[in-house]
């Protein structure tokens, strides 16, 4: 005779296997909608969705098109001005020099005192009795033959030089660039190579270590340098990461893939590093415009010397850090879109 817990753990038994009957029943019945019973009304929706699903898988495709654009802007930011004739209207700032000179040197008067001593006051003290305008035309002169150009127009990794031609159709002067320096990586618009080639140029002993250059000035075209590199530092990251994440985002819809999260999750770490690499650049672009025009009105409007800050590379550059976000975004979405898929399979197949 059967003792006792052996009849209770025979019960067990056949209550876990009846159980196990009907819950495969019920998950096969809710599933395929085998006769007698009727799809689960969730699960309906969810089937539905996976159709819908099947017919969007283009759909991670989309974050690779925003990558491709903020790849292609920052590609322009960069290249920006490589050669004349190439997107000469972005520039960061553009030096107009056409004026210089002009009212530097005063004519001679009755007062005792000694005159203000500059560079081309030096070069002209013999001529102190003649004329106002003839002294303008001499320094005008001097520029001229020196080589110093009507603008300049400082880009990323160069800058291009060139004159004002006058339009008769048209009342502002037409830019016309002559040319522009040879393009590199590390490059920053540093104006005291270029007065040194024009003082050569015109066969002028002098050098521009000897004109005495304020403390301050120094120091602030070598902070404006530090900006330029790390801005252009940015652009090369924001390339790199839009490159990965276009590569990871094709990889993403290919058959290889087997539709990881790991690989969603990846893309996104591409495109968030890309449009932190587009942001940091776009403030210390924009930082650099500002304390570039800063600069030029406090120590070049005294010579003739203005600037114009270049709005459309800043409307640019940030264009590009917005398509950048707007790629992280759309990574975001699929990443928690399949998340709360899996989520919801796994809750029917419980």
């Amino acid at each position: 005779m059967p003792s006792l817990w052996m009849m209770k753990a025979k019960t067990n038994v056949l209550i876990q296997q009846k159980k196990a009957r009907i819950q495969n029943r019920f998950r096969r019945d809710s599933w395929e909608g085998t006769k007698g019973f009727e799809l689960s009304p969730r699960r309906e929706r969810f089937e539905e969705e996976e159709e819908e699903g099947r017919g969007m898988r283009w759909l991670p495709l989309l974050p690779a098109v925003f990558a491709l654009v903020a790849l292609i802007l920052a590609f322009c930011c960069l290249l920006a001005g490589s050669r004349p004739g190439y997107m000469d209207d972005y520039a960061l700032l553009t030096l107009d020099t056409s004026f210089i000179g002009l009212d530097l040197v005063k004519p001679p008067t009755n007062n005792t005192s000694s005159p203000e001593a500059t560079p081309l006051s030096a070069l002209v003290n013999p001529l102190l009795s003649t004329s106002q305008s003839i002294f303008n035309k001499l320094t005008s002169f001097f520029a001229k033959r020196a080589g110093i150009q009507d603008l300049y127009s400082i880009h990323m990794t160069n800058y291009c030089y060139g004159t004002y031609n006058q339009n008769l159709t048209s009342t502002s002067p037409a830019k016309q660039t002559t040319g522009c320096s040879t393009r590199t990586v590390l490059f920053a618009f540093d104006p005291l190579p270029i007065l040194q080639h024009a003082f050569d140029k015109a066969n002028i002993t002098l050098s521009v270590q000897e004109l005495n250059w304020p403390k301050a000035l120094q120091d602030n075209i070598a902070y404006l340098k530090t900006i330029a590199h790390i801005a252009v530092a940015g652009y090369s990251i924001a390339i790199a990461f839009s490159f990965f994440t276009i590569f990871t985002c094709a990889y993403r819809v290919s058959p290889y893939s087997a539709g990881s999260r790991r690989v969603v999750a990846l893309a996104f770490g591409f495109a968030g590093v890309a449009c932190a690499g587009l942001w940091g650049a776009s403030v210390m672009v924009t930082l650099l415009m500002d304390k570039g025009k800063g600069l030029v009105d406090r120590y070049g409007a005294p010579v003739g010397i203005t600037v114009v800050r270049g709005n459309g590379f800043l409307g640019l550059t940030w264009g590009a850090t917005l398509v950048a976000f707007a790629g992280v975004v759309a990574v975001g979405g699929e990443c928690c879109r399949r998340r709360n898929r899996e989520a919801i399979k796994v809750f029917f197949e419980k």
